[in-house]
Order: structure tokens, then C-alpha cells, then sequence
């Protein structure tokens, strides 16, 4: 899946979702957004998706404390 069609997914499920979730926006005081509150949710979740699932993340992780571990 390109990484515009799962965005657009994730911005699809956020903005069914959040309205169950939260019945007052998050921010309600300052000026006014410029971006949504789903919208930042959105960025949010997809880049933290994207990040773990490309990036092996969890491997990078083991590595970094396989590292720590046999350095003390």
C-alpha cells in the first residue's frame, strides 16, 4: 500500500473514531488551530505506524540494549 492511500486511511479511522472518543475538541483555548484535532492525531498515528513498521524499530531496540547490556 502507498504510504498516501494508508495516511489517508489512518485520517479515515481517526475521524470516525474520535468523535466516541472525545465529545469536547482537545484544544479549546489560543487561537485557532490550523490544523484539526484528527488531522494531528493522523500525523501522529501514521508516522509512528510507518516508523515501526519500515524502520524494524523493535529490532533497533534489541540491539541498543544488547549494546548498553555488554558494555557494563
Amino acid at each position: 500500500m502507498p504510504v498516501e492511500d494508508f495516511i489517508i486511511y489512518v485520517y479515515c479511522c481517526v475521524t470516525d473514531i474520535y468523535p466516541e472518543l472525545c465529545k469536547s475538541p482537545i484544544r479549546s483555548r489560543g487561537f485557532q488551530p490550523k490544523l484539526t484535532d484528527s488531522e494531528v492525531i493522523t500525523m501522529d498515528l501514521s508516522f509512528i505506524l510507518i516508523f515501526v513498521f519500515t524502520l524494524n524499530f523493535f529490532d533497533d531496540l534489541n540491539s541498543l540494549h544488547a549494546l548498553r547490556v555488554d558494555n557494563i
